[in-house]
Parts: structure tokens; C-alpha cells; sequence
């Protein structure tokens, strides 16, 4: 499955580097997390003191609700961390995707494989016997009608039904992928990385989270 695959480029591309920060960072955030917790308990004594007079009682509940206020805070930081870090991630197999589908690379082959796969998923999909093929400017010489006719053969087979698949006129502005539309144009279905990307985040961000932290 192509969300399989998606998924694994993305856990594959969790680089060293991207590990080295997300210890950096947590190890800052844990410091912190530690100084909030640890000046809140200097203020609290403070307060407690200047108010032992009242009562112990109502001295102990100032000191609980400016610790509780500290943990608050404490844990917003970790979260705001942990979201940057998850950002990182999507960022950094985007970037991936960017250098696999250049078309300066001597070798493409990697990110052929990947276009036919989103061309034949997307055109199982389609209704109708003809699919038109919407490529970006860099993937013109990919846009064959030879590899196009091997596509079609392989989703014919998959779908016990011929289809065809033909070259749109227009190009899309895209780092890689295509958009598939039925011939009346009444469906259409963008597998763009971009798209395939923000698709793929909500369903891949607790693996992502689950990689990084341990949850």
C-alpha cells in the first residue's frame, strides 16, 4: 500500500540529526520545566511564610495553587516542544521528498516507482474507462506513452476492467506527484506529495510521537 510506504519513508527520514535535537531540545525543556518548578517552590516558601500568620491552613493552600500553577506551565512547555518537534519531522521527509523527485538526480528510478504507484492508485480509483494524468513540467520526460500504457495495464488487470490513461493537457505546480481525473473531469484525486503529506499527518503523528517520545 502506498500510505505504507508513506509512512515508512517518513519514520526512515527521523534522522541522526533530527534525534540529536530532540534530545537537545528535551534536555532544555527538562531544565526549564525544573527552573519553573524550582522557583515556584522558593516563591511558595516566601509565601508561605509571609502568610503563616493566617493560618497553616491557608498558607498551605497558597503554596498548592502556585505549585499547580507551575506544573500548568510546566507541562504547556513540554507540549509546545513536542509539537515543534513533530513539525520537524513532517519537515524533514518533506524535504526528502524534495530531493527525490529532483530532476537533477542522475538517478531517479526511486522516485519513478513511487510516481507509478501514485498514478495506479489513483486511477484504480477513478470511475470511467479513460484517466487523465495531470504531471508537474519536471516530470515530462516520465510522461510517456509507454510507461502510461504499462500503468494502464497493471490498474486494468487490478480493476478486471480496461482503462485507460491518458496525458492531460495542462501541467500542476507540485514537487512531485500527479493528479488524476475521470475524462468528464467529475472526479478528480490530487496525489501530489503535498497533499499526500497533509493527508498522512493526523494518521501518522502518534507514530511520529511514539518514535520520538515513547508514547
Amino acid at each position: 500500500m502506498v500510505n505504507d510506504k508513506g509512512a515508512k519513508e517518513i519514520n526512515a527520514e527521523i534522522s541522526r540529526k533530527t534525534r540529536e535535537e530532540v534530545k537537545k531540545i528535551l534536555g532544555e525543556a527538562k531544565r526549564e520545566a525544573e527552573k519553573i518548578l524550582g522557583e515556584a517552590r522558593d516563591r511558595a516558601k516566601l509565601e508561605e511564610e509571609a502568610i503563616t500568620a493566617r493560618g497553616n491552613h491557608l498558607a498551605q493552600q497558597e503554596k498548592q495553587r502556585i505549585l499547580a500553577d507551575a506544573r500548568i506551565r510546566a507541562r504547556r512547555k513540554k507540549m509546545d516542544v513536542e509539537e515543534f518537534l513533530v513539525q520537524t519531522v513532517f519537515k524533514e521527509a518533506k524535504e526528502f521528498l524534495v530531493t527525490l523527485a529532483n530532476p537533477g538526480r542522475e538517478d531517479r528510478k526511486e522516485y519513478k516507482d513511487v510516481l507509478s504507484d501514485l498514478i495506479a492508485e489513483a486511477s484504480a480509483a477513478i470511475d470511467g474507462n479513460v484517466a487523465e494524468i495531470i504531471f508537474s513540467e519536471n516530470d515530462s520526460k516520465f510522461a510517456t506513452k509507454e510507461n502510461l500504457s504499462k500503468i494502464g495495464k497493471k490498474v486494468s488487470k487490478k480493476r478486471d476492467k480496461k482503462i485507460s490513461l491518458v496525458f492531460a493537457k495542462e501541467t500542476i505546480s507540485t514537487i512531485g506527484g500527479v493528479i488524476v481525473r475521470s475524462k468528464d473531469g467529475n472526479m478528480e484525486i490530487n496525489n501530489t506529495f503535498e497533499t499526500r503529506i497533509k493527508r498522512l499527518e493526523d494518521t501518522l503523528r502518534p507514530e511520529v510521537a511514539e518514535i520520538l517520545f515513547g508514547k
